[in-house]
């Protein structure tokens, strides 16, 4: 879907090659110099193909960018063909005739290429984002171990007036929980930010999907969950009488 200030501009080009063509009818009706009409001719091929740039990355930043995040294998084919009809139609090649100027196929192969280098690199971010969540979750499960020692008494008092096993455990579990989600909100308020100095910098707008902002914020409280069993678990085990003489 087009926005406003790109259909206004491919309007006004239009509207531009419209009055130039009507320009060349008004000279061929009034028997004008052959030269002059060749001139404004060309001025047209010019303007008509300023127009299938812009409308071609039009195409590009919105349909075939969406058909590729949905996955459609036949996306990437089209946008070649269409490129390479362009191309014939700009340099007056038929379409039986060879070129080398420019070849769908290895424009494909380029783009496979991108494709496989940037499935490369998404598996080492994956791999450098698993690490950096086992260290994280290492350091949760760190602090919640301290906090089990600094709270001992703490756990003796509330054992000894009624807390069960799974108080104690889902107590601690909570508090890694929050912990984890902490740093998983303000992972998220970083991303946009990135986000935001990427558009202002650069021409390219990143597209954010909710799901991508659920599921790594969903992830983080699992991490949470997980790395402070061990504390939670260890916390239900203490004896009431050695945590209240605890010191």
């Amino acid at each position: 879907m087009r926005d406003e200030k790109e259909y206004k501009d491919l309007i006004h080009r239009l509207s531009r090659i419209e009055g130039q063509v009507r320009g060349i009818r008004e000279m061929v009706e009034s028997d004008r110099y052959c030269v002059d009409i060749l001139t404004q001719v060309s001025a047209i091929q010019s303007a008509l193909n300023s127009f299938n740039k812009v409308l071609l990355s039009s195409h590009i930043k919105s349909c075939v960018v969406e058909d590729i995040r949905q996955g459609k294998e036949g996306a990437v084919d089209e946008l070649c063909k269409t490129i390479e009809s362009k191309v014939r139609a700009m340099k007056g090649i038929e379409e039986e005739d060879e070129y080398d100027s420019v070849s769908a196929t290895s424009m494909k192969s380029a783009i496979d290429t991108l494709n496989s280098f940037m499935g490369a690199f998404s598996l080492i971010m994956g791999a450098v984002a698993s690490i950096s969540l086992l260290v994280g979750g290492i350091g949760i499960m760190n602090i919640m171990l301290v906090s089990v020692t600094e709270r001992t008494r703490e756990i003796g008092i509330r054992m000894a007036i009624g807390a069960k096993t799974w108080d104690i455990r889902w107590q601690f579990l909570t508090e890694a929980m929050v912990l984890s989600l902490i740093g998983g909100v303000i992972g998220i308020v970083l991303g946009f930010v990135g986000i935001a100095a990427i558009k202002m910098f650069t021409s390219f707008t990143p597209v954010v999907s909710l799901l991508y902002v659920l599921l790594p914020f969903s992830f983080s409280g699992l991490v949470g969950l997980f790395f402070g069993f061990f504390p939670a678990y260890k916390a239900s085990l203490l004896n009431p009488i050695n945590a209240l003489r605890y010191e």
